[in-house]
Parts: C-alpha cells; sequence; structure tokens
C-alpha cells in the first residue's frame, strides 16, 4: 500500500516515514561509530520502534556479518514494509521483525548484545521506563544506543528569505517569538496528554545516569540538511517531496485536529489558536512554494543526539 494511504489512515508515524528518511545518516559517521562503540563485537541486536526499519539497515553495514536484527513495533503494517524493504536489498536473512510495544519488550532478561532506538521515546508517556525496559533485555556488558532529538531547536533555522525579514524589519522578531510560544504551547499540551515530548533528546543522558547506566557517551549526528537550487541531490528532492506534502496535508506540528487539543492542553486560549494555526499554516505553505521554485536556501541543520551506555555486569 502506498505511504500516501498510510497517512490518510492515520498510521502511527506515517507523515515520517518518507523518502527523506533514507538520507538521514552519513555512512562513513556510522562507521566511526561502530569503531567507537566496538559494534564489532555485536551479533544480536533488539531495535525497538523499528518502524519501516531504517535504523536497522543504516546499522546493519557496520555490524558484523553474523549480526541478527530483530526490530519490533506496534504497528503491523510497519512490520510487513519492514520485511518488504529487507528482502528489497538483500539483507532479510539477518533481519526478524514482530509486534510488540516498547513498554513491554517479550523477551527475557539479558538477550541482546545491542538494543537500541531511533525517534521513538519522543512518542512515549514515559521515556525513562522505557529505557529501563531496554536495559533488562541488554546482556550485562551490553550496548544501549539511543537516537533522539532536539526538534524543538529546528524554529530558528533561518532561510535567506527569513534572514532578510529579520534585518529588515523588527515585527518579525515578534513574529518568530508567536510561532516558537505556539509550538511550546502545543508541546507542552502534547507531554499533558501523555503523548510524549519532540525534543527528548536533551534528557536521555540524564536519564542513562539516574538508570545506573555504565560509560554513558553523548554524541551529535554530523548530518546537515541544506537546501540551495537546484536542490538537485537525492536527499535534497526528498526533502523538498516531504515539506510541499507536509503544506498540502496541512500538518505543520502535527495536524490541524491534534494540535488544537495539545494548544488548549498545554494552556492555549481557544480564541486564540485559529490565527497561530493559520499563521503557522501560512509560512509552512510560503516555505513549501519557495522551495518548489528554487527560491530560497538554506543550511538547515538539526540536533540530533546519539545516546549510549553500558549495561553494568552486575545488574
Amino acid at each position: 500500500m502506498p505511504l500516501t494511504e498510510h497517512i490518510k489512515n492515520k498510521v502511527h508515524s506515517a507523515a515520517y516515514f518518507d523518502d527523506q528518511r533514507d538520507h538521514w545518516w552519513n555512512r562513513d559517521f556510522l562507521v566511526l561509530m561502530g569503531r567507537r562503540l566496538r559494534l564489532d563485537r555485536v551479533h544480536t541486536v533488539l531495535d525497538v520502534g523499528c518502524g519501516m526499519g531504517h535504523w536497522g539497515r543504516a546499522l546493519a553495514p557496520v555490524l558484523p556479518l553474523d549480526a541478527q536484527v530483530t526490530g519490533i513495533d506496534g504497528e503491523p503494517i510497519w512490520i510487513e514494509e519492514a520485511l518488504a524493504r529487507a528482502a528489497a536489498v538483500g539483507c532479510a536473512d539477518r533481519f526478524c521483525f514482530k509486534v510488540g510495544r516498547a513498554e513491554q519488550l517479550a523477551f527475557e532478561d539479558n538477550s541482546f548484545d545491542l538494543v537500541t532506538c531511533q525517534t521513538v521515546l519522543i512518542y512515549m508517556q514515559d521515556p525513562k521506563a522505557v529505557i529501563a525496559e531496554m536495559v533488562r533485555v541488554t546482556r550485562p556488558g551490553g550496548l544501549v544506543l539511543i537516537v533522539e532529538p532536539n526538534n524543538l531547536s529546528q524554529n530558528l533555522v533561518f532561510s535567506d528569505k527569513d534572514f532578510a525579514k529579520f534585518v529588515a524589519t523588527a515585527e518579525s522578531i515578534e513574529e518568530i517569538l508567536q510561532l516558537i510560544r505556539f509550538e511550546l504551547i502545543v508541546e507542552r499540551g502534547r507531554q499533558a496528554k501523555g503523548h510524549g515530548f519532540n525534543s527528548v533528546g536533551d534528557l536521555i543522558p540524564g536519564y542513562f545516569s539516574e538508570l545506573g547506566i555504565d560509560h554513558i557517551q553523548t554524541y551529535l549526528s554530523d548530518k546537515s540538511f541544506a537546501l540551495s537550487p537546484p536542490n538537485a541531490t537525492p536527499l535534497q528532492r526528498a526533502l523538498v517531496k516531504h515539506y510541499v506534502d507536509c503544506s498540502e496535508r496541512k500538518n505543520v506540528i502535527c495536524d490541524k485536529e491534534s494540535s488544537r487539543i495539545y494548544f488548549l492542553a498545554g494552556g492555549g486560549k481557544e480564541e486564540d489558536f485559529d490565527r497561530l494555526w493559520e499563521q503557522s499554516l501560512r509560512k509552512l505553505g510560503e516555505f513549501a512554494d519557495d522551495l518548489k521554485h528554487n527560491a530560497i536556501h538554506f543550511g538547515a541543520g538539526t540536533i540530533l543526539y546519539l545516546v549510549s551506555g553500558r549495561k553494568p555486569v552486575r545488574w
């Protein structure tokens, strides 16, 4: 089934599993991380909240050839997609995918050399409890590796058009602040509803420490998502399509209905929502239109943490 159908049917995370996700990592960076984290010693892997298997497939080339990767996800449709994609790239024999919940992993204690996840804890009501569950199924001395972002930081990434407006008009500062405030209120409401926190990456090293995990190390992905005319690389084309699709679906932070619920739960006022939503939607629409016509450029970075630690031998 096409991804657009999954989006229409509101399958979890469908709007973020498009082609741009295939370009999240620089291969040489993962090779470097593999050496630093001694991934050559890893033979059993659990990918928690695997989705369509993007993260597991990205890691596979820096793992030993005999390493077996088990992926679990709560959406059966993603398990089907993950199996198909692993087969399409000729590595189905290295992967096993099952339906499962991150909050209650259906595996024995001390089962895996490496337990990992990518952009999963941003959706969790209690991310620390999920990490504890991941540690439980990691063997003593084994590795826990978590990849999570600070997504709120992207509000202060400037295109050349944004910068020109920022320099020329004092009102632009107020506009930026209004949009940031709107997103913060939505995020606060999302947290209040138990649906996670979009910048949970900031908190992961502290959670590791509180749980007693050893040898904690924190890194940042070195990937940039710069867009500049003519946006001809596969990554740039995928990104332009992603932003255009979001604009056409009117998906700003999330869809309008969810945003309203979160905004009110976060302390926002009903009379303010439509104005702020339309302001955010208009900005996204202008941005997407400018990208389609190669009318802007920006060096978009993102804060994406890689936090690793080892389960103590005596747990």
